[in-house]
């Protein structure tokens, strides 16, 4: 049993998974016998990173029990046909105004950005793993974005990503996720609440509207196909969205 202590950035007493995080870099990862799931967060000093790693934090990638389900399409070479593939738009996130909530050095690689209201904490509760991360905030969208959240939860049979974001400008949001192909084994549901109307929900398979044909690179040149789900709404004031991977 691990005591974690440190004030925003760890939070409470977790007994069974095994977690890693090293807070240089971001790279988070958590495991139990069922599910492995990893992602990046901003580092401690809340700019960006510059590595080649990856640069759209809280993006997770998700096995269950060694089975592929939410992946990183990857990078096929550093030729510039194939410079899209590192963009926010090709990972599991969200974006607003076809932009994330925050820029790195990939969208600016000269002048440093400061990131604002990052935080991030995990804990167990109730028998769920609970990981909350409110979203860096350039300063460039200060005046758009009033905050951002994501919690990923998961316990032995079910991984949910949540999403709430409120707006100060009403603006575009664009919900997507990246999915091994081809979806086996889960159970996959969206579901979406738009200012005051109530959550619609939408079940992620081959008939879903807002899933399609996509390709991920597994090493340099070597292409296979991938799922991609990617569904944008008008929003005033506050969204908040709901994936469900049931086992």
């Amino acid at each position: 049993m691990a005591k974690v202590q440190e004030v925003g950035i760890r939070f409470g007493i977790v007994n069974n998974p095994i977690i890693f995080f090293d807070q240089s870099s971001g790279w988070f990862f958590v495991k139990d016998n069922t599910w492995f799931i990893s992602f990046r967060v901003s580092g401690p000093r809340r700019m960006p990173i510059a590595s080649h790693c990856h640069q759209d934090f809280g993006a997770p990638v998700v096995f269950n029990k060694n089975q592929e389900i939410l992946i990183d399409i990857g990078r096929n070479s550093y030729l510039e046909k194939h410079k899209n593939e590192v963009f926010a738009s090709s990972h599991s996130t969200f974006l607003i105004n076809g932009k994330p909530t925050f820029l790195s050095e990939r969208d600016f690689p000269i002048i440093p950005i400061i990131n604002y209201k990052f935080k991030f904490k995990y804990y167990q509760l109730d028998g769920n793993f609970n990981i909350f991360i409110r979203y860096p905030i350039s300063f460039l969208n200060k005046s758009n974005i009033q905050y951002a959240l994501r919690m990923i939860s998961f316990n032995s049979s079910k991984v949910i990503i949540k999403d709430r974001i409120k707006l100060i400008k009403s603006s575009e949001i664009t919900s997507n996720f990246n999915f091994a192909y081809p979806l086996k084994g889960a159970s996959i549901y969206f579901k979406s609440k738009i200012d005051e109307s109530n959550f619609k929900k939408l079940i992620v398979d081959k008939y879903s509207d807002y899933l399609s044909p996509s390709s991920r690179s597994i090493d340099y040149n070597k292409i296979i196909k991938s799922l991609k789900f990617s569904k944008t709404e008008f929003v005033l004031k506050t969204y908040s969205s709901k994936l469900s991977i049931i086992i």
